[in-house]
């Protein structure tokens, strides 16, 4: 007996590049527990750049490419989030503007309630079908 494989040429496994596209492109769906992985992934980057950031900027001359890797590693992940959270948006059918109502005070709260808890639409809607 022969063991099946997975693999298929025609499907091959997302590579490196495609990955990166991919967190950073705005179009399509995100489910809610990519949407958390994604966000628990860009939460340490965060902190790890801003780590950088200060140490950075903490010292002398001798820093600064701390400082300026901190800066960079957090501006990409800044981008990769609203990717990720536009995403997320689109799967509950929403466009990504819908993002801006966080910079209302308290009314901001729903954001997350709505990225973070609420089920996406379930067939296809305007931004694609739904993510597996």
């Amino acid at each position: 007996m022969t063991p099946e494989y997975t693999y298929s040429a025609t499907s091959p496994e997302p590579g490196f590049q495609e990955r990166a596209r991919d967190l950073f492109s705005f179009d399509g769906r995100l489910g809610r527990q990519s949407y958390w992985l994604r966000a628990l992934l860009l939460w340490g980057v965060n902190i790890v750049a801003i780590i950088l950031f200060a140490v950075g900027g903490d010292a002398g001359a001798a820093t600064i490419p701390l400082l300026l890797g901190g800066i960079a590693l957090y501006i990409a992940a800044f981008m990769a989030s609203l990717a990720t959270t536009v995403k997320r948006l689109h799967d509950r059918g929403r466009s990504g503007w819908f993002m801006l109502i966080a910079l209302i005070p308290l009314v901001g709260f729903w954001l997350l309630i709505e990225v973070g808890f609420l089920s996406g639409e379930p067939g296809q809607n305007h931004y694609g079908n739904p993510v597996a």
